[in-house]
């Protein structure tokens, strides 16, 4: 009997580095790339998939949990994970949110707008209406998220507006970890991406060594690895660019 087709089956780093070194002819040909720089070349490739491709990151829902600390500081801490701040949502406090004056308004207006008569153009115009209401009542807090010290910002009074252990809810784009989801480990721009890293690291290794030859009169031609490699990282680049179903998160956290 005839094993099913296993779309998935990279299942390490380890398995990852071997196929990217098989693509170059490893077994056949030496790669003259050590370990240090394969694991460099790695990381750079799920770091670069975790920022621009579809499969390297996803769109979550975070509560966190407002500490002395934050109002301390002006700022929230986030995980090293957390690539982009799409939204802040809102804040849920620990009062009795039902005896709110927004609250009653919203309720009393929802009641008003939530009766469509005429079928699903009254239907379709009932929530417009309501996402308008939703809007004014709770406006979007303004905000700015660092990437590179993973601090994100509200542009708010904080004494006034946050209360210690109440939640703030907000969107962030989350890098998938290839060790938790081996999925990634198997797409087919990493793989591409990770195998031309790795030619242009062993390229620039041989570069060094332009002109000599060695055991057995091969001549070295680093340079046309180089530039081989090259080719094939611009291209990667411009076709996720430009097939990427979603923006770069830090595109939407510069201007969310």
């Amino acid at each position: 009997m005839v094993d099913s087709f296993n779309r998935n089956p990279i299942k390490s780093k380890d398995d990852f580095k071997n196929y990217c070194l098989r693509q170059l002819g490893d077994g056949v040909i030496t790669i003259n790339v050590s370990d240090e720089q394969l694991d460099d070349c790695i990381n750079d490739a799920v770091k670069w998939g975790q920022e621009f491709l579809d499969e390297g990151n996803f769109l979550s829902i975070i509560s966190h949990e407002i500490t002395e600390e934050d109002i301390s500081n002006g700022y929230f801490q986030l995980p090293d994970n957390i690539l982009g701040v799409k939204d802040v949502l809102y804040q849920q406090g620990s009062s009795n949110q039902m005896f709110t004056v927004s609250y009653m308004t919203k309720i009393g207006l929802i009641d008003a707008l939530a009766k469509p008569l005429g079928g699903l153009t009254d239907y379709y115009m009932m929530r417009m209406n309501l996402s308008q209401l939703d809007m004014l009542i709770n406006p979007s807090k303004p905000f700015r998220y660092d990437y590179n010290s993973g601090r994100l910002y509200l542009d708010i009074n904080w004494s006034n507006a946050l209360i210690e252990k109440s939640y703030l809810v907000f969107k962030a784009y989350v890098a998938v970890d290839p060790t938790v989801d081996n999925k990634l480990w198997n797409n087919n721009y990493l793989k591409k991406y990770c195998t031309a890293l790795i030619q242009k690291r062993w390229g620039q290794n041989l570069s060094k060594y332009s002109g000599i030859s060695l055991p057995g009169n091969t001549q070295v031609n680093g340079e046309k690895i180089l530039s081989e490699a090259n080719e094939e990282l611009e291209k990667l680049q411009k076709e996720v660019e430009q097939y990427s179903s979603n923006p770069s998160p830090f595109w939407v956290s510069v201007l969310g």
